[in-house]
């Protein structure tokens, strides 16, 4: 496997995203040959809080570090990101135009940070 999954993703976080692939080859199992051995699309099977554990984990904030300037700073643009996006997810009202601002500020922060824009 690479080393990169090995080394810079938290146990819980790859038995759970294992856990959903196996889910799906469940579902289709005509998807085995392309899912098990494609550690690239492992990250598809993950999710914001997933995303979270994986740049704070070890040494990883290091690589992180030049792209999202403050660790307290994507912490709350991605928990931000999270909340919005559940809601739309889960067809819930974000609650307010509140929820529904700090969301969409949030995936803006994302996108500069990343290039995107």
């Amino acid at each position: 496997m690479c080393g990169w999954w090995r080394q810079g993703v938290p146990g819980g976080v790859k038995d759970e995203i294992d856990r959903r692939i196996q889910e799906e080859i469940k579902i289709a199992p005509w998807k085995r040959k392309d899912l098990e051995p494609n550690i690239e699309i492992r990250l598809d099977f993950s999710d914001i809080g997933h995303l979270w554990e994986i740049i704070k984990y070890g040494d990883n904030w290091g690589a992180f570090e030049s792209t999202f300037g403050d660790k307290e700073l994507i912490k709350t643009h991605l928990d931000g990101f999270r909340k919005y996006r559940n809601a739309l997810q889960h067809f819930r009202d974000p609650a307010d135009e509140v929820v529904e601002r700090i969301g969409y500020d949030s995936v803006l922060w994302l996108r500069k940070c990343l290039e995107m824009d």
